[in-house]
């Protein structure tokens, strides 16, 4: 049997990162995990193909080749999925649909022609689905029957991607998530009992990664990375002394719960293993809100208090907030921009709520009349709402448009990055020369480390470390020369840009890397905010210009 595997595309969206990738020479951001895992579970003796449409386009030589066509999915690339359907069908292929969007919405797919539905985790599912689909009996809807251990999961088929086409890799070590927020679709998917990958399972992904030559970096897409403390130490035990093996061949990233700031120790054992940045939910500064949401993770404890010890400590931060709760007041933005202001936090990204498919929030809102299941798009941060707000809509976006404006003023953003690199100690290299800082964990420094030159979470450029240096060096230099002709010369701001230039060079030197990749994330950010501005505008000019009985719910409040 041969086998299409396509990821439909995603729209433009603040997760794009076009002009980071641009920048690297990259065509997407990151691959398609699913259906690398679910490659993985087919039969050895079939012929897969993958086709990501982020990186490049389907051809009618990908179409040709295949029997079967398998697509998997985010709502967020709902448009993208219903037309590859329907090209399929018109094809006169056979059709299998699985990801997160048909798990939790699967009629659209159906109706536009599939002729499978997997619904649920694929580790029990697929191969009954490959053997139906051999013998030419598939049945229509295939539905996991619980939560498969993540133990049984198989190395994902990272040979099938043109590793170049992407700016970094992934992994997964554990699905599921013990928290219930309101708004959040993770335990309606995964459950709320956190499931993982044994660590031997982990450095094996490692392995394959590195033997195909990937020597960049990696992120770790669990929901919480320390969602179990043990387990991410067990982990975290593995993954050192293996970089230190290898040379340390890949920075990581993750997600993390805002709790990760009260344990020190354990942020020192993730930069000692090189993670480098967390995502962290912080949602609102608010602390009803967290707690009408029931995100009460971030009311045990200080938030400002916990993102500053993550600074401190050596990690990179993006700060995710969300405006429309329910029961919020006017001024909430205001109050995210004082927050970000406050604690210094350069990269900061703020949702629009939108209310996620079977979710408890979703079902509240179901019940109140006020859902508009029509417009559920995924897209957390533009447009449409699809519910009616507890305040004025226009009142909302208005203020979610100054919000963005206000926090991605240029001048602003450069004050926070220097902020935030001069507060954060200086690299474990740094701090064996002398400059001070505090460490509550250091690996043996008599780790093997062969003839392989060493990576320490960023002390200073690592390009020439990276496989096939000079193609690095060639666009680091030029994104290099963009940002300093962008900012440090045209823009209003570049008193700003060479003050917190020299600031972290005169404060924290082994920093200044990691100040210019801030600010290429600042750069991506704001072209992104350009296309947002205009969109929002125009759609509060339309709401603004309608007569009161015909605005969209909630506009009127």
């Amino acid at each position: 049997m041969r086998a299409l595997l396509v990821n439909p595309a995603s729209p433009y969206s603040f997760w794009s990162f076009d002009k980071i990738c641009r920048m690297s020479g990259r065509r997407a951001l990151i691959p398609p995990l699913g259906l690398l895992t679910a490659a993985a579970l087919f039969p050895g003796s079939w012929q897969l193909r993958l086709s990501d449409l982020n990186a490049r386009p389907i051809t009618d030589a990908d179409w040709d080749f295949a029997d079967i066509v398998l697509f998997s999915g985010m709502l967020l690339q709902k448009k993208s999925l219903l037309e590859l359907i329907a090209e399929a069908r018109r094809r006169g292929k056979t059709v299998a649909v699985g990801g997160p969007y048909v798990t939790s919405l699967p009629q659209e797919a159906q109706e536009a022609g599939a002729d499978v539905i997997v619904r649920g985790e694929g580790e029990d599912i697929i191969p009954e689905l490959a053997a139906d689909l051999a013998t030419g009996t598939p049945k229509a809807v295939y539905t996991a029957g619980g939560r498969p251990a993540m133990t049984v999961s198989p190395l994902p088929r990272f040979d099938l991607l043109r590793l170049d086409d992407y700016a970094t890799m992934s992994i997964q070590t554990s699905r599921g998530c013990p928290h219930d927020c309101e708004f959040c679709d993770i335990v309606n998917l995964y459950g709320k009992v956190p499931r993982y990958k044994e660590p031997q399972q982990v450095i094996a992904e490692l392995d394959e990664l590195y033997r195909l030559g990937w020597r960049n970096e990696v992120f770790f897409c669990d929901d919480n990375f320390i969602g179990n403390k043990k387990h991410a130490r067990r982990l975290l035990d593995a993954l050192i002394p293996w970089m230190k093996e290898h040379g340390e061949p890949f920075g990581f990233w993750t997600q993390a719960s805002v709790d990760l700031g009260q344990d020190q120790e354990l942020m020192d054992r993730m930069t000692a293993a090189n993670f480098s940045t967390v995502f962290v939910g912080v949602e609102s500064p608010d602390e009803a809100t967290l707690e009408r949401s029931h995100k009460l993770q971030n009311v045990k404890n200080p938030l400002a208090d916990s993102l500053r010890a993550i600074n401190r400590n050596g990690l990179s931060i993006i700060a995710s907030f969300i405006m429309g709760f329910d029961g919020e007041e006017a001024g909430a933005g205001d109050r995210i921009v004082e927050f970000v202001e406050d604690v210094g936090l350069p990269q900061a990204m703020v949702n629009l709520m939108q209310i996620l498919p079977n979710t408890r929030l979703w079902e509240r809102m179901e019940q109140e009349g006020r859902l508009r299941p029509g417009d559920t798009c995924g897209d957390t941060v533009g447009l449409p709402l699809n519910f009616e707000p507890s305040r004025s809509t226009e009142e909302l976006l208005r203020e979610y448009r100054r919000t963005w404006r206000m926090l991605y003023d240029p001048a602003a953003y450069m004050g926070r990055l220097e902020r935030f690199y001069t507060a954060m100690r200086p690299t474990r290299s740094a701090m064996r020369k002398g400059q001070q800082g505090n460490l509550t964990f250091e690996p043996e420094a008599a780790a093997s480390t062969g003839n392989k030159k060493t990576r320490h979470a960023a002390p200073g450029y690592d390009g020439f470390r990276r496989k096939n240096p000079l193609r690095h060096f060639y666009y680091d230099a030029r994104s290099l020369a963009l940002l300093t002709w962008t900012y440090g010369v045209r823009s209003p701001a570049r008193g700003a840009y060479w003050r917190a230039v020299h600031g972290v060079w005169k404060q924290n030197r082994s920093r200044l890397v990691l100040l210019f990749y801030g600010m290429a994330q600042g750069y991506n950010t704001m072209a992104y905010l350009r296309a947002l501005d205009r969109k929002l505008s125009r759609y509060i000019d339309t709401i603004s210009r309608e007569p009161r009985e015909d605005r969209p719910a909630g506009a009127d409040h």
